[in-house]
């Protein structure tokens, strides 16, 4: 049987060529002329402002010989969907406390540069509640012997939204904790604040058409208002800070029975917001 051949095969190479490049040329922009086809900022735009603040809430002073039920409960009123002045109550000047007031959230000044319009659509509120302790008088015939207690407990916390439309409640503690209007906590250790949240919707408010008293030139649906502008009374929501002592001992005649300390309160409110009406460029604010 004679032997096999041996094929050998190879690929068969394609001859070089040598690539040619198109030289580009470029021609200078009449950049004198350019004109933005798109603005910078929408017409409508959605934010989130933030807003702190400091107040103190002084509880409602119990006499003993009425019981807790004669006295109603001592409110901080904050405002859900004001922007220009958050801050209702007026007891923060009263009080004295350290920080800003009367003020706005931060970029209300920058965002209104841009746009005519602002409507908060949600809103949410951290409080922080903090204990002080009592200077009790050891001595009540000298004027400088003055010693620190613990401070007596308080009920701390919000009234729920039935009373979002009321701008100064005057209500008893009692009452609101059988109706369950009230959210709150116990406190009592100086070293040991409380915490709570809560929140606003617009989503959630009901239809207010054709039993809304409007202001003049409102329409039933506008929650907004320009700024450097509060919104209208019939519009505001209503955030009702309180404490509230837990005894019904008589808190109102010595220093040195029980008279509650005013309670410090951090407040936290982060604003979602609706910019309209965005200004020209060139218009003056």
């Amino acid at each position: 049987m004679p032997p096999k051949k041996n094929y050998r095969y190879s690929k068969k190479k394609r001859p070089y060529k040598k690539r040619t490049y198109k030289k580009k040329t470029y021609r200078r922009r009449n950049t004198g002329n350019y004109v933005i086809s798109r603005p910078l900022l929408p017409q409508v735009q959605k934010v989130s402002m933030r807003y702190t603040t400091r107040v103190k809430i002084q509880p409602a002073l119990i006499m003993s010989d009425i019981t807790d039920t004669g006295a109603s409960v001592s409110v901080y009123t904050m405002i859900w969907n004001n922007l220009f002045d958050p801050d209702f109550s007026s007891q923060a000047v009263q009080h004295g406390m350290d920080g800003a007031r009367n003020h706005q959230p931060r970029m209300f000044d920058q965002y209104g540069a841009f746009y005519n319009r602002q409507t908060v659509i949600g809103a949410k509120a951290k409080m922080t509640f903090l204990a002080v302790d009592r200077a009790v008088d050891s001595d009540p015939g000298s004027d400088v012997n003055f010693q620190f207690m613990e401070p007596q407990p308080v009920f701390v916390g919000y009234l729920k939204s039935q009373y979002a439309d009321d701008a100064m409640p005057s209500v008893k503690f009692d009452d609101l904790d059988e109706s369950r209007s009230l959210v709150y906590r116990r406190l009592v250790d100086p070293n040991k604040p409380l915490t709570m949240t809560a929140k606003w919707s617009l989503n959630k408010e009901p239809s207010r058409k054709s039993r809304l008293q409007l202001e003049a030139s409102q329409q039933e649906d506008d929650w907004g208002a320009d700024f450097q502008h509060n919104v209208i009374s019939t519009q505001r929501r209503y955030l009702h800070l309180f404490a509230h002592p837990i005894s019904t001992q008589e808190t109102h005649s010595s220093i040195n029975e029980g008279t509650p300390t005013p309670i410090d309160v951090h407040i936290e409110m982060d604003f979602i917001t609706l910019l309209s009406d965005r200004k020209d460029i060139g218009q003056s604010t």
